[in-house]
């Protein structure tokens, strides 16, 4: 695995996602049998790739290259590529990714992105993945025979770690009252201690392949059949919970999720370089949990309305308030240096007021909310589940 300063020196140059060659376009490696050959002869290929650039270009081309390095003679793929970027700096000119159909979206939204996407693909399974995995050797060819071989698990996930090796926390099941319950009653030990208490959530041993509740978003393989029973997601998500909502669907109708251990992914994140994205406010999220905490949550209440009764889902927006209202006693210890998270928090509390909460969200991005982790005396953690 690439320790951080690896990272960053073994970037490849790809300026061509923002500044065009004359020699090859992309600024990637051109690779004759991806999308183009699979559609001339009119065969599905086998993979339809979902990628959305949100100030992200650079990143955009490094995933293609860990595509095509990793995708078997055997198997064919189209790349969809979804722009929303707000900084211009950032944005994918169309002729870039010679091997990408590039469509652009006024929508910051992640999953307003994806729905446009989603009409769009042909290929017999789907891949949504983040822009910042790059997947190891194997993978695509280990996925693939697992679905093939497992014709009732709708949506599965390879093995996923960081860069120095680290592997990611990777969560099996979906909510609980119970483990919103253990989440809260960890919200209070934090604020007067220090210290979490309770185990929150089940996470996957890696000890064999696994049928679980839910995959996390970080890399999903979609089956053809489940996505043309899905459509598309529902419009009330932004930005967060599209996998539990795909999941949930996926378990309405009999199908299972899965996680296979012989197919690795590396998933960066905290450890992209920085100048790889946009600088802009809107990209806060990268280095601030709670700059979106609001959204994540209005998010969170609308996958869980397809999972549970009306109800429970008020249980959980009870149990959401109270962890708000300990995360806001966190902040309020260090009122001065702490001023913005502060704000946030109160912007989420607002949010849970409202009959509506989706429509009262901001609409932001950032990392997931088991990233929120107070055992510092309140500031963010720097990892989370995926």
């Amino acid at each position: 695995m690439l320790t951080p300063t690896e990272i960053r020196e073994s970037r490849p140059d790809i300026s061509g996602a923002i500044e065009v060659s004359q020699s090859n376009p992309s600024g990637i490696a051109t690779n004759e049998k991806i999308s183009a050959s699979a559609l001339q002869d009119g065969e599905r290929p086998a993979f339809s790739f979902l990628l959305v650039n949100y100030n992200m270009a650079e990143l955009i081309g490094r995933c293609i290259q860990s595509i095509q390095r990793t995708l078997p003679e055997h198997l064919s793929a189209e790349f969809l590529v979804a722009d929303n970027s707000s900084d211009p700096r950032f944005k994918l000119a169309s002729e870039t990714l010679a091997n990408a159909r590039i469509i652009e979206c006024e929508s910051s939204a992640w999953v307003d992105a994806l729905n446009r996407l989603l009409p769009l693909a042909v290929g017999k399974y789907c891949i949504v993945m983040h822009t910042d995995v790059e997947l190891s050797a194997g993978c695509l060819e280990t996925l693939y025979r697992y679905l093939e071989t497992h014709p009732r698990v709708a949506i599965a996930s390879p093995d996923l770690y960081y860069p120095d090796g680290t592997p990611c926390k990777i969560r099996t099941q979906f909510p609980t009252l119970r483990s919103e319950l253990a989440k809260t009653a960890n919200e209070v030990t934090r604020a007067l201690s220090g210290r979490s208490v309770l185990r929150e959530e089940s996470c996957w041993d890696r000890s064999q392949d696994a049928q679980v509740d839910m995959v996390m978003s970080v890399c999903m393989v979609l089956r053809r059949e489940f996505l043309n029973k899905v459509g598309t997601l529902d419009p009330r998500l932004r930005v967060y919970y599209a996998n539990d909502y795909l999941a949930a669907k996926a378990a309405q109708m009999g199908y299972a999720c899965g996680y296979v251990s012989a197919a690795k992914a590396v998933h960066f994140e905290r450890y992209t370089p920085s100048d790889a994205y946009s600088g802009s406010p809107e990209m806060a999220y990268k280095k601030d949990a709670f700059s979106s905490l609001a959204r994540m949550q209005a998010d969170y209440l609308v996958f869980l309305r397809e999972l549970y009764a009306g109800w429970k889902v008020f249980l959980f927006r009870v149990l959401l308030l109270l962890q708000d209202v300990m995360l806001l006693a966190a902040q309020l210890k260090s009122f001065r240096s702490r001023s913005g998270n502060i704000r946030q928090v109160v912007a989420a509390i607002r949010m849970l007021c409202y009959l509506k909460p989706q429509a009262a969200a901001q609409n932001g991005r950032g990392v997931a909310r088991s990233a929120i982790n107070t055992s510092d005396g309140g500031e963010p953690a720097s990892e989370g589940l995926k």
